[in-house]
């Protein structure tokens, strides 16, 4: 998973599948279900829903028969989404996806959900570079409404994974490099980071499940970490995709990871670190009452090479970018998969 300062991996949300007979003309790309639910960041069983109930769903098949999205596909669902959430019925958003033309949905999607007018970020929609600049200006200026309004337009149009991995990651990276080289008061980047945070925040108050997931998942930033922003946004993005996570925020002691291991016994545990740990800092101590089977997750480029030896019972992973990531805790939830071995 990317952090604002430093990258261990730049892939784009989701997995397409590869160049097909049954292709998107323009990209050739085309993608499951799983995968555009990350991307646009509207959850599978609503996607499947939509399918069944309007139509709006995958147009294209594989060679070996299974139905995939092609880009169009995606953005009439982007479009259906946009809609709903602004008051739209389902129904007549439906309506107006599936009827638009194919070469004319970036200029719908431009529009409001209300006689096609523009709304104030609708140039945010169109390329990942123009939400950026966005950003950066109203950083610059110290514009608190204008971030927050950048950041909130970027998740509605790209969802939290996309967001993140296309535009959050890449400007906070580009503010970071103009604070280094004196361009950019540190006042700003503050305003950037905690503007992204409330954001992010807002998505995970909205979209949270009421129950949580079962056995639980815990976020955490690793003992002494400064660094949480990524570990927000990995909550955000299972919301977004309604699974419920204990997000415990940055610099959760030591102590605090074993009692909160014993007390819920989690079955997935993500452990974000972005400075450099050794061997001997590894915080095994907190999982030696684990009786069961848990995955640990350890996300960001802190952690060492060598990760020693976890007690029994307790499987490790690398975690390198929020989108395969998050499709992995889903599948961990899920049971859809057997631990792999770290």
């Amino acid at each position: 998973m990317p952090d604002t300062k430093a990258s261990t991996g730049s892939s784009l949300p989701g997995r397409p599948d590869g160049q097909d007979q049954g292709a998107d003309a323009a990209t050739g790309l085309m993608w499951g279900v799983g995968a555009v639910s990350l991307r646009v960041g509207i959850a599978t069983p609503t996607l499947r829903t939509w399918e069944r109930r309007y139509g709006l769903g995958p147009s294209q098949r594989t060679g070996g028969g299974h139905r995939r999205y092609s880009e169009d596909d995606i953005a009439r669902v982007q479009l259906m989404g946009r809609l709903v959430t602004r008051g739209v019925s389902a129904h007549a958003a439906a309506k107006v996806a599936l009827s638009s033309d194919a070469s004319g949905l970036g200029d719908v999607l431009a529009g409001s959900a209300a006689g096609g007018v523009a709304r104030p970020d609708a140039s945010l929609a169109s390329s990942p570079s123009i939400a950026i600049a966005a950003i950066l200006r109203a950083t610059q200026s110290l514009d608190a409404i204008e971030v927050g309004r950048a950041y909130s337009g970027a998740i509605t149009d790209w969802g939290v994974v996309g967001a993140w991995t296309n535009v959050f990651v890449p400007a906070l990276r580009e503010i970071g490099d103009r604070w280094a080289a004196g361009t950019l008061g540190v006042d700003a980047e503050h305003l950037a980071s905690e503007r992204l945070l409330t954001e992010l925040r807002d998505v995970v108050r909205n979209r949270t499940p009421q129950r949580v997931a079962e056995p639980p998942i815990v976020l955490a930033s690793a003992e002494d970490e400064m660094h949480s922003l990524p570990v927000v946004a990995l909550e955000a993005a299972l919301a977004a995709a309604e699974v419920a996570a204990f997000g415990l925020g940055g610099r959760l002691p030591l102590p605090a990871l074993a009692d909160v291991v014993a007390r819920i016994r989690p079955g997935v545990v993500f452990l974000w670190a972005s400075m450099p740990r050794h061997s001997e800092q590894m915080p095994w101590e907190a999982f030696m009452s684990v009786g069961k089977p848990m995955t640990v997750l350890l996300g960001g480029p802190g952690w060492p090479a060598d990760a020693g030896q976890p007690p029994p019972g307790v499987t490790v992973e690398r975690s390198d970018a929020l989108a395969p990531t998050v499709e992995r805790i889903i599948a961990l939830a899920q049971g859809d998969e057997p631990s792999r071995a770290g």
